[in-house]
């Protein structure tokens, strides 16, 4: 079976007609394994909708047409269009080859963008790797009725304008032989020519074809500067193209998308209310990201995203903005949200609520006037949450409350593995339905994770997984899954022993200036300590040394931006929902426990922290406790259970 996106099921429902349904099954029975099809997925800047793209690694990529009509509504066609006659009125539409020809057209133009994708030397330097092809689905009309049309009008005019090889009929689709399918196939290639697509070429394939699934990577900059990198690139205002010339994409050597699993879940996700149970790094935020671009083009109303830690926050909204859709797309955390409504709405905090902390005040008293019945609700058409399992009850009734009741569409992302901020780490205490979420039989469980290499993950859940058992849930609950690594081989995370706080500084000086040396972009470099204090002390070695550098905790001012060309230093609680290429983690010293509900949320916490690491992880110990006791028993059995190989 091909691989559906989005999924089969949904694809299905999502289609105006019965004849694309039948297609969709067919395709389904006799496609390869290897097959992708994309059903009525936009493609490039231009968003063009066709109603099959599929990719065949051994043949090519295919764009197909689907039309139901019935031989009694053709009334004229030529080479541009075709009168249908239906209930009586005349309907002109664009002829179906010459719609899928520019569909298919303006696909090869984008991929041609990209230099890996063409041919390097010989006659046909410059095209395409992959042959291209299209054609047409007659799901009513039989192929033995237009032969007996052609022959009464004396002339072959409909074989003339769908050539057997692009055109299928009704009989087409009742072959049981998925060799003769294929053979079909096959001929519809008119210059064909042999091609076998890797993973990386079809990954390139998807980079240019689906801007939503890019992931950006950081460009190298200049390491040692006070100041931004100036963007000398002029924009240049491009004349409007034809219908089958994209707008030019840069496509760069090295390339970063979603996993096609990932693409196929963010595309599938229906309406109403979702709940993914995700572990870290199984692309979460990627889909929420997706989903979100999805939804603010198609609500009347503005979409909220919402996460608890005020730096993920940053990081959405950069996010959300790097897609052009700040404007449709408001991005907070739960505290900066109750401070909008709480000015939105001129509500004033109750006196007993005026002797506790500030940052208490807004969210308090936003939910006291929403159980009061004094605060609107419906202001959304979609509300996004990440990192959901740091949600307490009462904020997700506000989410919910705040939501279009009728319309509206809601997604929760959950790990409970990652439930820092939550005493003893026993779940969300609540069922969903509780707060009005109403999700039961919407629910997805992600248990790959595709952030770290497989020697990160393995190192963090060995370190963990005597704290943190995986258990079921029923779909009203929460499950704390177990990851399963998907990313590829890399380097073993590594313990440095240092002798104090000040070893362990001195030790990150001398890495820091071997991977800026090697050229390491500063802002795939996080520094990842326990409390602000351990920041604050970073943070002055890296001013010392003249290293840009951005720090983030609880309390602090500064938005952090992941496009800054900085070295970011974080508390382990701040660092909860980003990622880098490289992370030092330190100042694990101070972590201390009183019993073992604190024991096991400390666990959660140094779990969070390592797998903030994509590829290089290291840490650094010092004094003597049980948190370094564990750390390097796990390392001990880590390079046991890897031979040996983890230094």
């Amino acid at each position: 079976m091909a691989q559906f996106v989005p999924s089969l099921n949904e694809a299905i429902q999502r289609m105006d007609t019965v004849g694309e349904r039948s297609v969709a099954k067919f395709l389904n029975q006799h496609l390869p394994e290897d097959s992708i099809v994309w059903c009525n997925i936009p493609v490039g800047d231009k968003r063009l909708h066709a109603d099959f793209l599929i990719l065949l690694p051994k043949l090519g990529l295919l764009c197909l047409e689907v039309k139901d009509w019935k031989l009694k509504s053709l009334n004229y066609f030529n080479p541009q269009k075709c009168e249908l006659m239906v209930d009586g009125q005349s309907i002109m539409q664009k002829h179906p080859l010459e719609q899928a020809r520019g569909y298919i057209q303006y696909t090869a133009n984008l991929l041609k963008q990209d230099k890996y994708l063409l041919q390097k030397s010989g006659a046909y330097q410059g095209a395409l790797i992959f042959p291209y092809a299209h054609g047409v689905v007659f799901t009513h009309l039989a192929h033995a009725e237009i032969k007996k049309l052609d022959e009464a009008a004396g002339n072959a005019v409909f074989k003339q304008l769908f050539p057997i090889k692009q055109t299928w009929y009704k009989e087409s689709l009742q072959e049981k032989s998925s060799e003769r399918v294929y053979s079909r196939l096959e001929k519809m290639f008119t210059h064909s020519f042999p091609c076998s697509l890797d993973t990386a070429q079809i990954d390139r394939i998807r980079y240019c074809l689906f801007p939503e699934i890019r992931i950006r990577i950081p460009q190298q900059q200049e390491l040692f500067t006070a100041d931004h990198a100036d963007d000398k690139t002029e924009k240049q205002s491009t004349p409007q193209p034809a219908d089958s010339v994209p707008q030019p994409i840069a496509v760069p050597d090295i390339i970063k998308i979603m996993d096609i699993q990932q693409e196929q879940l963010a595309r599938s996700i229906g309406g109403g209310h979702r709940v993914i149970h995700g572990v870290a790094g199984s692309g979460k935020t990627l889909i929420l990201l997706m989903r979100c671009q999805y939804l603010a083009e198609q609500s009347d109303k503005p979409v909220l995203v919402l996460c608890y830690n005020r730096v993920l926050a940053d990081k959405l909204r950069t996010a959300v903005a790097d897609k052009g859709l700040a404007e449709k797309v408001e991005v907070c955390s739960f505290h900066q949200w109750c401070g909008k409504l709480q000015k939105a709405y001129g509500l004033e905090t109750p006196e007993r609520y005026r002797h506790l902390p500030g940052y208490e005040h807004a969210p308090l008293t936003v939910l006291q006037a929403m159980h009061d019945g004094t605060l609107p609700g419906g202001r959304y058409g979609a509300v996004l949450i990440d990192e959901g399992h740091d949600f307490e009850a009462d904020w997700l009734r506000l989410s919910v409350h705040m939501l279009d009741a009728e319309n509206g569409h809601l997604l929760l992302l959950y790990d409970d593995a990652q439930a820092i901020y939550k005493k003893s780490g026993a779940g969300l205490g609540f069922t969903l339905s509780s707060v009005g979420i109403k999700a039961q039989g919407r629910t997805t469980i992600l248990r790959l994770n595709y952030r770290n290499t497989k020697e990160i993950i393995g190192f963090a859940y060995l370190f963990a997984q005597n704290k943190m058992q995986p258990h079921e849930s029923g779909e009203d609950g929460v499950p704390l899954v177990e990851p399963e690594a998907a990313g590829v081989n890399g380097i073993s995370p590594y313990i440095k022993e240092c002798s104090d706080w000040q070893g362990e500084l001195d030790y990150l000086a001398r890495c820091l200036d071997k991977w800026l040396k090697d050229r390491i972009p500063p802002q795939d470099i996080a520094v990842i300590c326990y409390n602000k204090e351990q920041c604050n002390d970073v943070a002055k070695l890296l001013k010392q040394k003249g290293i840009r550098h951005s720090l983030h905790y609880g309390g602090s001012k500064k938005a952090y931006n992941p496009h800054d060309n900085a070295v970011a230093v974080f508390t382990m609680h701040s660092s909860k929902g980003l990622e880098f290429q490289r992370v030092m983690l330190m100042g694990i010293c101070t972590l201390k426990h009183k019993d073992a509900n604190q024991e096991a949320d400390n666990t959660r916490l140094l779990y969070v922290a390592m797998t903030r690491a994509q590829s290089y992880l290291m840490i650094t110990l010092s004094g003597s406790g049980l948190y370094q006791s564990r750390l390097l028993d796990s390392y001990r059995q880590f390079k046991q259970l890897n031979g040996n190989n983890a230094d």
